[in-house]
């Protein structure tokens, strides 16, 4: 009797493991409490006649379990309302959002979006709340909303104080319910669970809680894994059609796919700048990225086929772009960072292997390829232009004024300047693994081998030159009106986040040579990017922590420039040694390596501003074939190894204001609290693999 009781309930799990999404949120993809509230009554009646011992106390705790679920969530709506708005702050809040916030994010629909915000109000105004009103929904609302109050001008800060709403107060209340709330938003398993986890995700990693951001992620890649986003669905893989948007399942499935690439990207972004481990296995998905083009049946003005055949960029074409780009960047995490690549640290010479540094060599050359394959293939719209004119300030947004032609410019400019640094950190990204090590060539001589400089034949050299000229084509962007135009979205800290990076990037590259053409035009892009981030902090708590730390960067570079220049000994002499190289007997050993490496840098010489023609002509490392490896001999270069430890000590620092020279004692917040071991300049770490 027991068997066939349970041969019963399993027929009914795989029943239901292959249904259909109801429209409704409140469908879970952890839907075993959606199935027993269903068939609650007549399980427990069954299992009451076949086996009443086992069955009652069975059935007793589930309607126990399913009595409190429902209690947590009539709660949470309760919490939720008490805190939501009246209809007009509202709609003046997701006026700010699709204004300054949709064209970054993108993971919901203009007007279905609405017309939800706009049910919810009508329905809740009658009195009882709906069944619509379920805590998904008010959480994604109230997620919106709070994103929203950042990034309200002066103007519409006035507007919600007529409306009678303390901008800051609500700020507080919504933050404050959210996080109470949150476990039974996430229970849900909803697509709504998973907008509100991107939204909450990004606006702490955005506002410099890292360490918030990217647990909650964490909680919407697992909803989204279970609710299947990463894998197509089964009737869409038997379809090649275009979807329609205005079809209500089409657009079901077009919304699934913008929600799992967004989860895509931050992973990926946190990762690429704290260091966090990889969660997500390529080999696992194969959910294509949205459709760039999809049809309108309903909108006559919609003109996506003319779009397609010219080129032209849609309003999609930002997010698949950025997707794009984030799988490239995760590949380039997983094969150049990732600890399985790393070589054993106890085999001092591992690290410096002919073999495994041509390997190196290699992969960076193929995902450089990939980046600007990449980069060439971007929509004219989204190719970021500095000598394009920016609009005067934007009028205050309306029902048409996505509409408006000018509205679609000022979006693909902010968009292009977004993938513009994306691109550019790429860059330094890929790059930077190779700026560890020296090529030697193996010359045979009467008296055995010698290793003698490659000067400007080192393969190594082009990353030097991509990871400068990246930096310099960041710290250039601050001259062009598009920054200007950025700095009132969502991208405010995002662009903060890249620039800083660049900071990293030219003080290090800096420390080569500090005399050098190229060291004096690095310290001039750190300026401009210091400049940058000063008129940032104001609106950026992201901006304001780099700010503190490229300041003592710059300290130590002018120091260090300082010292090389009051270094008076006497001019280094040269003999020819048995050899016929020149070698110079006097001067400091020091000298003479700064003098190796500036001879070995022939880089571009960006006087001001490096544009887009040089960048394209700069040479990335080049792979060797196999006959020329063997005449190279690979060491680690000392100079990038002390500019690196240089690095570290500085970020070893409090930047809240500790004494110069005062170190932090870490240890106890250590034991507290796994992040403190992440910092955004992770990359140059000389042991650069995640943290685990």
């Amino acid at each position: 009797m027991q068997e066939i009781y349970l041969t019963e309930n399993v027929s009914k799990a795989f029943q239901h493991h292959d249904i259909h999404t109801p429209e409704e949120a409140d469908t879970s993809a952890f839907a075993a409490t959606e199935w027993t509230s269903r068939g609650a009554h007549e399980d427990t009646r069954e299992a009451s006649v076949s086996i009443p011992s086992l069955s009652r106390p069975l059935s007793q705790q589930r309607i126990r379990s399913i009595s409190r679920h429902h209690g947590a969530m009539v709660a949470a709506q309760r919490d939720f309302l008490s805190v939501l708005p009246e209809a007009a702050p509202v709609a003046l809040l997701v006026n700010i959002y699709f204004e300054k916030i949709h064209w970054f994010m993108m993971i919901f629909f203009t007007s279905e979006f609405r017309a939800r915000v706009q049910e919810l109000h009508t329905t809740t105004s009658r009195g009882s709340p709906p069944r619509k009103a379920n805590p998904g929904i008010l959480g994604l609302v109230l997620a919106v909303c709070l994103t929203s109050l950042r990034y309200a001008s002066p103007e519409q800060h006035s507007q919600l104080v007529e409306l009678g709403v303390d901008p800051e107060s609500l700020q507080e209340s919504i933050l404050a319910t959210l996080k109470v709330r949150f476990l039974d938003v996430v229970s849900l398993g909803s697509i709504e669970a998973v907008q509100m986890c991107i939204l909450l995700g990004s606006f702490y990693l955005y506002h410099g809680e890292p360490e918030l951001a990217w647990p909650i992620c964490g909680s919407g890649l697992r909803i989204a894994q279970a609710l299947k986003l990463h894998q197509r669905h089964k009737d869409e893989a038997e379809s090649s059609t275009v979807p329609d948007v205005d079809n209500p399942v089409h657009r079901a499935a077009e919304t699934r796919k913008r929600c799992w690439w967004a989860i895509y990207e931050i992973e990926t972004f946190c990762s690429m700048l704290y260091g966090f481990p990889l969660s997500i296995v390529d080999e696992d998905c194969n959910v294509e990225v949205p459709e760039q083009y999809p049809l309108r049946s309903k909108d006559a003005s919609w003109e996506s086929i003319r779009w397609k055949s010219t080129g032209k960029a849609s309003v999609l074409s930002y997010k698949v772009s950025m997707a794009q780009l984030s799988i490239i960047v995760k590949r380039a995490l997983s094969e150049l960072y990732g600890n399985r690549k790393q070589p054993n640290s106890n085999e001092l010479g591992a690290r410096t292997e002919g073999p495994l540094v041509q390997r190196l060599i290699n992969t960076v050359t193929s995902l450089d390829r990939q980046i600007r394959e990449w980069h060439g293939r971007l929509p004219q719209e989204l190719v970021f232009k500095e000598d394009e004119i920016a609009t005067t300030a934007a009028e205050p947004w309306s029902a048409n004024h996505s509409l408006c032609p000018e509205h679609h410019q000022h979006t693909f400019r902010i968009q292009g300047l977004a993938l513009k640094l994306a691109y550019e950190n790429a860059r330094i990204l890929v790059h930077r693994p190779l700026l560890a090590y020296r090529a030697m060539k193996k010359i045979n001589t009467t008296e055995g081998s010698d290793l003698r400089s490659i000067g400007e034949n080192d393969p190594l050299q082009g990353s030097v030159r991509s990871c400068r000229d990246a930096a310099l084509q960041i710290a250039n962007i601050g001259c062009t009106p598009h920054f200007k135009e950025v700095i009132d979205t969502y991208a405010l800290s995002f662009v903060a986040l890249h620039l800083f990076t660049a900071g990293v990037t030219l003080s290090i590259m800096t420390g080569l040579d500090p005399l050098s053409r190229e060291a004096y035009d690095s310290k001039m892009g750190l300026r401009k990017l210091m400049e940058m981030h000063s008129q940032l902090k104001s609106k950026s708590v992201v901006a304001e922590q780099g700010l503190n730390i490229l300041t003592k960067l710059m300290k130590l570079v002018m120091t260090k420039e300082m010292e090389r220049m009051l270094h008076l000994d006497a001019p280094p002499q040269t003999e020819p040694d048995q050899n016929g190289r020149d070698i110079e007997t006097n001067g400091s050993s020091d000298t003479m390596e700064f003098t190796a490496r500036s001879t070995e840098i022939n880089a571009i010489d960006p006087s001001s501003n490096i544009n887009q023609a040089a960048l394209q002509q700069s040479t990335p490392a080049a792979a060797i074939d196999e006959d020329a490896a063997m005449s190279l001999s690979f060491s680690e270069d000392p100079i990038i190894t002390q500019a690196l430890s240089e690095f570290e000590q500085i970020m070893m620092y409090d930047i809240d204001g500790v004494g110069e020279g005062d170190p932090v004692e870490f240890s106890e917040y250590l034991t507290e609290s796994c992040f403190g071991r992440q910092d955004q300049g992770w990359i140059w770490n000389q042991g650069h693999s995640f943290a685990s």
